[in-house]
């Protein structure tokens, strides 16, 4: 009896697996770092609780070699919106990070990580000249 037909229902499987694995690792990785950035959030005034984020890694996009990157909004004291973004090395702590204003380009439905590469930047300095750019125009208040 041949058993060939196992193969193209387990190798999907298996890969499927793989994906989910690597996937909570990655997640788990950034709520390490985001628990680690805490100190951080409190020194900037920055409800931690209230954060929303989106991680990066990869090769040139951060200022730190090993860097993962935090990119995100959370609520200051006055409850107001503000953007920041991180770098968090594990057993360092925070080593570079910046409040953002406006808060809208950390916005974690925001991609920041390919404008970043085009640009020649890393991802925290691309998202300083963002909000910088930003600050200058007027901005849209909806009441």
């Amino acid at each position: 009896m041949s058993y060939f037909w196992i193969i193209p229902i387990a190798v999907p499987v298996l890969l499927l697996i793989g994906f989910r694995v690597v996937r909570s690792l990655k997640t788990a990785r950034a709520h390490l770092a985001l628990y680690a950035a805490n100190g951080w959030f409190v020194d900037n005034g920055i409800n931690s609780e209230s954060v929303e984020f989106k991680s990066y890694d990869g090769a040139g996009l951060a200022r730190n070699e090993g860097a993962l990157i935090i990119v995100g909004v959370g609520e200051n004291r006055q409850s107001e919106s503000v953007g920041f973004a991180l770098e968090v090395i594990r057993g360092e702590g925070v080593v570079a990070g910046e409040v953002l204003n406006p808060h809208v380009v950390a916005s974690p439905e925001y991609n920041a990580a390919r404008p970043a590469r085009v640009a020649g930047l890393t991802i925290l300095d691309f998202l300083i000249q963002q909000a910088a750019k930003n600050a200058k125009q007027p901005q849209l208040r909806i009441k």
